[in-house]
Parts: structure tokens; sequence; C-alpha cells
């Protein structure tokens, strides 16, 4: 089942979910944190700050400590994230804490006008390594939940909503369920994600927020809190997972890691760009590949490959080209290109020779749908 359609069908359960508070003092076990009794004896401030701040934290709690006050919020909001309780990230951990307050708090002041203004990506890039507003050992699964607690309450129309590794996944396998193309920002590769080449992680986060705003509009989920809540960690009562759910979606698309790995494409760029062009057309590669059908998509005109994209168009028609030549295992090169007009689309058709057929002049022809490209470049 699609992550989208999961979400669908839970949406009551994530109108009443409840994220379980984080106990950030101390261990499972009652025991104390070394870090936190460590930060404590070396930084008064930080201390006196700490002893503040509730130690059973729910997400409403977080969000009054930063209505308080900014540092607070701040030191409430990686502790309730659990930065101090692992290995590889306490010493990031300590960095963030300990930094001067005042100038923490002007740099998530400016963060938070960018929020109320509506200006994510300005928020996102300002947090980043080297931006106006970063905060020394803060990457951007930490910083993200500062800002997602700087707009809480905001009147934005969109807010900042918390963006780890698993909501990742969750935005990629939501883009596929409301029929967008999740490969404009991600190479999905097995059950992980990559950044698509010359992404712009800020453009990503900005829409990431927006599609958890408009998927629980769209679906009656009250609040788009709720939903990323659950994505995060909530379970059905027969224990599944939105975040399997998500990995099975990535892991089926699989975008590059399954053409590259089952139908032999060239390289990774190729693979990338066939990923698009399967998703375009609604081909459901784990199917077709399974029902050996895929190597008739593009024989004709009625079943033309739909191209969206009028740059790399040449290139997206060759690696097309190669992969359905490949799947027959002929090799081939072309022969003529011709334009075909039928019922208001234009129609790109590529003849080849087939090498390594039965019959040396056999031809081969594949159908590409370029109406879109052909009109922007008659509107320009």
């Amino acid at each position: 089942m699609k992550l989208y359609d999961f979400v669908k069908a839970n949406v009551d359960s994530i109108n009443n979910f409840e994220q379980q508070e984080f106990n950030w003092a101390c261990r499972m076990d009652g025991s104390p944190l070394v870090i936190i009794e460590r930060v404590k004896s070396q930084n008064g401030e930080v201390a006196a700050v700490m002893d503040t701040i509730p130690e059973c934290l729910s997400r409403n709690a977080v969000a009054e400590c930063m209505k308080e006050d900014l540092y607070k919020g701040f030191v409430a909001a990686v502790l309730w994230g659990g930065m101090h309780k692992y290995m590889v990230t306490q010493r990031h951990f300590q960095t963030a804490v300990e930094q001067f307050p005042a100038t923490v708090v002007e740099k998530l002041k400016r963060v938070k006008s960018l929020i109320d203004e509506s200006k994510l990506e300005e928020a996102y890039t300002s947090m980043t390594g080297g931006g106006e507003n970063h905060i020394n050992g803060l990457g951007s699964s930490y910083f993200t939940k500062v800002m997602y607690f700087l707009g809480y309450g905001t009147k934005a129309k969109v807010r900042p909503f918390i963006y780890d590794n698993f909501l990742k996944l969750s935005h990629f396998a939501l883009m596929f369920g409301r029929n967008e193309n999740p490969f404009y920002f991600y190479v999905p590769v097995d059950d992980d994600l990559l950044y698509a080449e010359s992404t712009n992680p800020a453009e990503v986060y900005s829409h990431y927020c927006k599609t958890l705003t408009e998927t629980a509009k769209e679906l009656g989920i009250e609040s788009p809190d709720n939903l990323e809540a659950w994505l995060f960690s909530g379970r059905t009562e027969d224990g599944d997972n939105p975040r399997m759910a998500a990995k099975d979606d990535v892991k089926s698309l699989a975008g590059s890691g399954f053409i590259h790995a089952n139908l032999r494409a060239k390289d990774q760029r190729d693979a990338f760009d066939l990923s698009r062009i399967f998703y375009h057309n609604g081909i459901e590669l784990l199917k077709e590949y399974q029902d050996g059908t895929l190597d008739k998509i593009g024989r004709d005109a009625e079943h033309a490959l739909v191209i969206n994209e009028t740059e790399d168009y040449v290139h997206l028609a060759r690696v097309a080209a190669d992969l359905v030549l490949d799947l027959q295992k002929v090799e081939a090169e072309m022969e003529r290109q011709q334009l075909v007009s039928q019922e208001g689309r234009k129609i790109d058709r590529l003849d080849f020779i087939i090498k390594g057929g039965k019959n040396a002049s056999e031809r081969y022809s594949l159908y590409f749908d370029i109406t879109a490209g052909y009109a922007a470049k008659e509107n320009h």
C-alpha cells in the first residue's frame, strides 16, 4: 500500500495521535546522563536554564518554553530531540547549548521573523553551515526542530516542520502518492534517498512543509503537526508502521537502484533520467518488469513515452532507447527521426536499424510524446 493510501486509511488515528513525552534528564533505567552532568558542571548559565525545563517534555511543553524565552526554547528543543543521548551527537549538543545565549537569541529572532513572513527557504538556508543564522553543532535534522518550535502558532500560510532522514522518505512517498514527481528532488537507492543533482535543499524543505500541509487538508487531518508526528513515530493497532510504508515506497520505486541493478542502465545518471521518464508515464517499474511487458512501452504512437522536460530531450530519448533495446539484447543505431502529429499531439518517432536481430535490415521504432516541450518551444 502506498504511504499516501496508508495515511488515508488511518485519518482517525492520526487526528487522535499524541506523541509520547520524552524524558531528557536520565536513561531508560533512571540513571543520570553523564553528558548532562558535565554540561551543568561546566556552564552555570546553561545549568540554570535546564533546571527550569520540565524533565518530561511534550511538543506543547517545548513550544511553551520557546514562547516564554527563546534561549530556553532552543535548549528544550535540542533536549526533546534527544541530541544529547547519542554518542555521535553528544559533542555537537554540548557545542550548541554552550554558545553565548545572546548570540543564539539574535539568530533565533531573525529566523522567526523569516518564518512569520512565510520565507521558509530563506530561513532554512540561513541556518545551514555558513549561513547568517547557523548555530554551531546543528545540522538540518536538529535545526529544523528549532525552526518547528519557532513557527509554533505562527499565522504564516505554511509552517516549518521537522525534517530528518525518516521524514525525507515520507516526503518522497507522499509525493508519489499525490502524483507529483519525487525524482525532481531525490534519487532513491534501495530504501534510502540521495538529493538529486543540483537540488537545492532549502527548496526541498519548503516543498516538504507544503506537502504536509496540503496532504493534511486533502485527507481531513485536523493538524499537519499530527501528521508529521505520526509519520515519525505512529503505528496502527496491527503494529504497521508509517516509516516502513515510506521505506517500501522508496524501495519499490528505487529509481536509480532498481534500474541500475535490474535493467542495466549504463550509469547512475542514465538511471536517474530513466526513473523520471517512467514516473511521468505512470509506469510501475516492478509490475512491468515482473510481467515482462516493459519492453512494449513506447512501441507505437498510442503508447508514446511522454517527455515533459524541454532540457536534455535528446539525452532522455537516448537512454530510454538504450533501455528498451537492451531489454531485447540487440544493438541498434538511429537511422531517422520524424515528427508525427496525432490529434493535437506532437509525436517524435525514432527509427533504428537493428544490428543484433535475426534480420540485419530490421527497423525498430520508438515513439515519444513531446507535446509539452514542443508547445514551450513555440511559446518562446
